[in-house]
Parts: structure tokens; C-alpha cells; sequence
């Protein structure tokens, strides 16, 4: 590597003291091989591949446990008590009692098993559950807004806005159905924050 070659890491880890410790250990060593270059090839060699090994260790340390997400009945029970509360305030705390878990531990295991955290899916459910209402009858924008558990009709507008990029009164108007379709919606109407990073 030259002189001018700067190359930038940024490390992120659940481990913090234990994480530094390796990482100067990493730096320690790989500084130790830069000084027995000029000496002994095999003693450098040594330290390198001593230094990827704790860097490897590291990373699958850092690496996301699928196995840590929410077991299959938890998110049932999660989802059925957000279906069942949608107009009401839905804290963290209330979805993590459910299923008998730490909020931090909860929050982690709900990110695990749907690509968002518990929050941004709380509100893509608003705004489905929004979307259906509009499609399905002339009701107010300030009535289903509240139906949905947000604030007000500004509540709605800007998250409306912020997951589909369209005002819902917009959104409504060019999805106008006859009425006889409106019963055929269904699915997810609103892309989850994972699905739309890979879109």
C-alpha cells in the first residue's frame, strides 16, 4: 500500500471493551509484522494470518444470529395483538411483555424476523390498513386517520407520503376501484423497509 492510500474502517460491534481490546491486538500485530518484514518473512507471515484469524473471530461474533429472531407463534402473537390495537397506542414495552422478553431483546428478534424494527412495521400496517379504507369507501381522510391509530390527518398524510411518496389523497384518487373490486384487495400494500432497500 503507498504513502497516499488511506483507507477508512468503520467498526461497528455489540462487544465494545472486548471489541477495542481486539482490534488493538489486530493493529499491534499487524504493526509487528510491518517491523519483521525487513527481518524474517516467515515471523511477519506469522503475525498476519494471526491477526486475520482475530479479525475473523470478530466478525462472526458481529454477524446477526437468524436463530435469535422471533420464533414463529411470538410473531403471530405480536401480529394479532397489533391487528387487534392498531387505533390505539402500541408501545414497545406492550409487544415485549407479550412474548416475555427484555424491549432491547425484543426489539433486536422482531428486527431479526421482519427487516424493520417494531416500530417502522407498526406504522407500514397503519398505512395499509389506511390505504384499504380509502380504497373502499368515501370516508373522510381525518375519520381514517384515526381508525389507523395515527394522530390526526397530517400524522397520516406524512408517513403516508414518506412509504409510498404520494399524498393519500393523491394515492386515492388514482387507485379508484368499482366497488365490486375493493373486495378483492389484499396483501401487503405497502412494501416493508426491507423490500424496498431491494427495490
Amino acid at each position: 500500500m503507498d504513502g497516499n492510500t488511506t483507507i477508512r474502517f468503520e467498526l461497528v460491534s455489540r462487544g465494545g471493551e472486548q471489541t477495542r481490546a481486539v482490534f488493538a491486538r489486530v493493529v499491534n500485530l499487524l504493526m509487528s509484522a510491518s517491523l519483521e518484514l525487513e527481518h524474517s518473512r516467515e515471523a511477519a507471515k506469522s503475525s498476519i494470518h494471526r491477526a486475520a484469524s482475530l479479525l475473523q473471530t470478530q466478525m462472526r461474533y458481529d454477524r446477526p444470529d437468524p436463530s435469535q429472531a422471533l420464533l414463529a407463534w411470538q410473531m403471530r402473537l405480536v401480529e394479532n395483538y397489533i391487528n387487534e390495537h392498531i387505533d390505539q397506542q402500541i408501545l414497545v414495552s406492550n409487544l415485549s411483555d407479550l412474548v416475555d422478553l427484555s424491549e432491547a431483546h425484543f426489539s433486536r428478534a422482531f428486527r431479526l424476523a421482519h427487516g424493520e424494527p417494531p416500530h417502522a412495521y407498526i406504522v407500514r400496517r397503519r398505512v395499509e390498513l389506511a390505504a384499504q379504507l380509502m380504497l373502499a369507501g368515501r370516508e373522510p381522510l381525518s375519520e381514517i386517520a384515526l381508525r389507523c391509530g395515527f394522530h390526526d390527518q397530517a400524522h397520516l398524510s406524512k408517513q403516508f407520503r414518506q412509504l409510498t411518496g404520494e399524498t393519500p389523497a393523491a394515492w386515492r384518487r388514482l387507485r379508484r376501484r368499482p366497488a365490486k373490486m375493493n373486495s378483492q384487495i389484499g396483501g401487503q400494500m405497502i412494501p416493508s423497509a426491507s423490500a424496498r432497500a431491494t427495490a
